[in-house]
């Protein structure tokens, strides 16, 4: 069995921060390197806090899952959730405004997270198996204590 990490929470944002925490910390012991784990953490975090926010639409108490599984050369994430369904086509389409490529300042808030997603994950699938929608994302990565390749 590969080494992966399963943890189940209820909707609510202070765990899914704890869920971050969780995950960064399981990158470390399996020595994903640093660029990766932030990049890990981070999907896992916008992808169950839209969860919360827009799946279940704010409300606490609602189930959550999140699995995420070391390979070789990858880690596979999954957020899974029994709220609304995310339509597949917004995944694809989600791009990140024009204005975050020139401006730093007056950004609008909010709604740059399925771009993101698709900006630093190398794959992303929105799927529903028995009830749940389940958000799969993968990350190649390359270990800490690989040797560093010569340029």
């Amino acid at each position: 069995m590969m080494p992966h990490l399963e943890l189940r929470f209820e909707s609510r944002l202070e765990l899914v921060s704890l869920a971050g925490a969780a995950v960064r910390a399981m990158c470390e012991v399996r020595g994903v390197d640093p660029e990766s784990a932030s990049a890990i953490e981070l999907l896992a975090v916008e992808i169950a806090t839209n969860v919360v926010e827009h799946g279940y639409q704010g409300r606490s108490g609602e189930p959550v899952q999140l699995r995420i599984t070391f390979g070789d050369e990858q880690v596979d994430v999954e957020v899974a959730d029994t709220g609304e369904v995310l339509p597949a086509e917004r995944v694809a389409n989600a791009e990140l405004p024009e204005i975050l490529l020139h401006a730093t300042e007056d950004l609008p808030e909010g709604g740059f997270g399925l771009a993101l997603v698709r900006m630093l994950a190398d794959t992303v699938e929105v799927t529903s198996k028995e009830g749940w929608n389940v958000l799969r994302f993968t990350r190649r990565l390359k270990r800490r204590d690989a040797p560093e390749e010569q340029a």
